[in-house]
């Protein structure tokens, strides 16, 4: 099984796509959260798990099932994770190719793996006597 791989990514000045509809004047700036797609193998694409437009207070929350208050599903919320989501895994765009390359960086990152754990994991094991 490989290691499942998520990341947060910020995005700004994305003006999404709604209905063919280019949404001009109207940029959007925030997170959005990368998962892998395919847990059980390469993890080499990825999909928009999560997205979080910044604004005053806590931020937009946005998800693939348009959850909204008290966690009813909301049209609008959905429509525009699914534009801002198409904007985000365009290959033919600079943003697009940012976030693949992001996410292909944690990639490599997590095959490398941390130096420093298996110094951390011994060091509590002998702290624990295990060792």
């Amino acid at each position: 099984m490989a290691q499942e791989i998520e990341i947060t990514v910020d995005f700004e000045e994305v003006e999404p796509v709604i209905e063919g509809i280019k949404v001009e004047g109207m940029p959007l700036y925030g997170t959005a959260t990368l998962a892998s797609s395919d847990p059980w193998g390469e993890p080499h694409e990825f999909y928009v798990k999560e997205i979080v437009l910044n604004g005053s207070g806590r931020g937009f929350r946005l998800d693939k099932d348009g959850t909204g208050a008290m966690g009813f599903p909301s049209p609008f919320r959905k429509v525009l994770f699914k534009a801002l989501e198409d904007a985000l895994t365009n290959d033919k765009t600079d943003l697009g190719k940012f976030m693949q390359a992001s996410f292909s960086e944690a990639v490599r990152d997590a095959k490398e793996g941390n130096p420093d754990r298996a110094y951390d994991e011994r060091r509590d094991h002998q702290a624990m006597g295990w060792m």
